[in-house]
């Protein structure tokens, strides 16, 4: 059920009962990671297509860790990660994946070099000593895995239309009475 030992984690996605702890997620991380040869099993040969096609016919929600995953999948994507078709084919064989409580490696592909080239200053990030006692925790994922996830993947929603109106007129209104300006 393990499929892989994570060294990189950042505090977005870890669970606030996992500071001090290794944790399972169902979301692979591909900077600093070891796996088995058992993990591979059957993974050669599948299209990234097939293997989206084959967690669709197992209700496997794609999108469970963030749209990202969903988006690399899409209708015209032409070349897909290995790093997403070996978490999918971890979904489908209930996989799992050992984070730790903090970073263990830096990433710094952020830069011209890298494959996935953005700009991520807010994901700098420093690799930290490991916890001086580890506590091994029960093989199942934890529950804040996904939101937390999908927290840090995705940007948050946009404000309604009303609640916009109401921050302006608030501004307005401030600037008018001189609210905030010690008057």
């Amino acid at each position: 059920r393990v499929m892989s030992i994570g060294g990189w984690t950042h505090p977005r996605m870890t669970p606030s009962d996992a500071s001090d702890a290794p944790h399972f997620s169902g979301r692979f991380t591909e900077w600093g990671w070891a796996t088995w040869r058992r993990a591979w099993t059957g993974f050669e040969g599948q299209s990234s297509q097939q293997l989206r096609d084959r967690c669709t016919a197992r209700g496997i929600d794609i999108s469970k860790y963030g749209r990202d995953v969903a988006d690399w999948f899409g209708v015209g994507a032409e070349r897909v990660g290995w790093e997403y078709c070996f978490m999918m084919h971890s979904w489908l064989n209930d996989g799992l994946h050992l984070l730790p409580p903090r970073a263990m490696t830096e990433h710094t592909g952020y830069d011209d070099r890298s494959s996935h080239r953005q700009d991520r200053t807010d994901w700098n990030d420093r690799a930290e000593s490991p916890p001086p006692r580890v506590q091994w925790p029960e093989v199942r994922e934890n529950p804040a895995s996904p939101e937390l996830w999908r927290r840090a993947i995705e940007p948050p929603p946009r404000p309604s239309l009303v609640k916009r109106a109401v921050r302006r007129l608030e501004r307005i209104a401030g600037k008018f009475f001189g609210h905030g300006r010690g008057v």
